[in-house]
């Protein structure tokens, strides 16, 4: 339902909606649509739901892999369906996760992690590693400073943080890994490093 339009519970199943939202209060004083299966307020659901994220961590990573083993299409139907009707707000949210160092630290963990999956080469680095190298705010080769936030329309930023392998081969250890800005990274990788020595 969009922008909070005053609807009935009965109003909203007959038009086939999930929610729906009278004005009216809850009793913990949350101004918010409420479900039509149960007439609960939706504001309460999320609160509850984090609390019991928040108390058993480890069960609700396990259901939340359960499911979307379950339901891979299901996820990515409605992912794109989202991204489709909340461009804007993606991109806002992406440029606020990629400039904060912390969320930029597990992103990039992440990534370097898949990549050496893929190409089945070593790993070794961790969150606080990198963390380190990206809160010294400065490209290892150049000593110019890192501009994490994305540049207009979410296109990447060529001042933003890079973890670049030394020796492809070497995979990501921490050895063989220095922090560099992205537009360096990519230029060594499609003319290689003697060009800019």
């Amino acid at each position: 339902m969009l922008n909070n339009q005053l609807l009935s519970k009965e109003q909203a199943r007959q038009l086939g909606a999930r929610t729906f939202f009278t004005g009216i209060v809850c009793k913990r004083g949350h101004a918010s649509q409420r479900s039509v299966a149960n007439g609960s307020c939706m504001q309460c659901n999320r609160e509850n739901q984090n609390k019991y994220r928040a108390m058993n961590v480890e069960e609700d990573r396990r259901s939340s892999r359960e499911w979307y083993a379950a339901n891979k299409e299901r996820a990515a139907a409605w992912k794109r369906s989202w991204l489709e009707n909340n461009r804007e707000r993606y991109q806002e949210r992406r440029r606020r996760y990629r400039s904060r160092t912390s969320t930029r630290a597990k992103e990039m963990l992440n990534s370097a992690k898949w990549s050496a999956k893929e190409k089945s080469i070593p790993f070794d680095l961790d969150s606080e590693w990198i963390s380190g190298r990206l809160g010294a705010g400065v490209c290892e080769l150049t000593g110019l400073a890192f501009r994490l936030e994305p540049l207009a329309g979410g296109r990447q930023n060529p001042y933003t943080a890079s973890l670049d392998r030394i020796k492809p081969e070497l995979g990501y250890v921490k050895s063989n890994v220095r922090m560099i800005l992205w537009a360096l990274n990519a230029a060594f990788n499609t003319y290689g490093e003697g060009v800019y020595a």
